[in-house]
Order: C-alpha cells, then structure tokens, then sequence
C-alpha cells in the first residue's frame, strides 16, 4: 500500500530523527506526551480524487529535535503527495476538533516516549562517594 493512496488514516512517530509508521493501537488514539507524531488523513475531494490532510501533534515534553523533525516531514509528506493542503501543526491539550475527530473525539495521552531521540545523550562522569579518615602521626 502506498502512502495517502487509500482512503482513512495513516500515522508515523518520530523515531531517530525519521518518521515510523504506527502499530494500531497508536491509530485508536493512545499517545505519548514526549513523542511526536504524522497523521494523514486521505479522503475524496470535490472533484471526485483523492485529497489530504496532514497534521503532527508534538506532545507536551517532547524533545526539540522530534518536534522539529514532526514539522519537516510532515512538509515532506505534503510535497511527496503533491498535496495542496497546508500541514496543521496540533499541541497536546489544545487539538482542534477536526484533528480529535480522527480519533473518535479525544485521545488518551500516556507519560513518557516511545521513540527515542536522535541525540547522544551524554552523561556526566559519575563519581564514587569516599570516607577518609585524616591521623596525625
């Protein structure tokens, strides 16, 4: 199946830097509040042809580069489509209802991420707590 060629919803989790289609249960609405996520949305036009909406939802601690990466391939998603839609950029906690209705209303937002992040992490060096004992000889 190609990309936006059927009509419903596809959607993709920012993972690494690049966008990961979905398992279902994550179609049904369930999310996490650090990742961001693709949704298209492929449905008949007034002309009869297939037609698109796309949005990405950033959650509410997401980090920086998945947020970044949600908006860039959405955009990419657009021009790969040839799609004249704009892309909606969709906040957890301040949805519109067109993008709540993909999900039969609302969305169940669980803590945490499911995707990693593409960037190092780096971890400061950890240092062993010592006991010295100071005599005088």
């Amino acid at each position: 199946m190609s990309t936006g060629s059927c009509l419903g919803v596809e959607m993709w989790e920012m993972d690494e830097f690049y966008p990961k289609r979905v398992d279902e249960e994550t179609l049904q609405g369930k999310l996490f509040s650090g990742d961001c996520y693709i949704v298209l949305e492929t449905f008949t036009g007034r002309t009869g042809g297939l037609d698109w909406r796309i949005y990405y939802w950033i959650g509410l601690v997401s980090s920086l580069d998945k947020q970044t990466c949600a908006a860039i391939h959405a955009v990419n998603l657009r021009n790969l489509l040839g799609a004249e839609c704009r892309t909606s950029r969709e906040e957890q906690e301040d949805e519109c209802p067109e993008f709540l209705a993909l999900f039969g209303g609302s969305l169940m937002v669980m803590e945490g991420a499911h995707g990693e992040t593409g960037f190092l992490h780096v971890e400061s060096k950890q240092f062993v707590p010592r006991l010295y004992r100071y005599a005088k000889l």
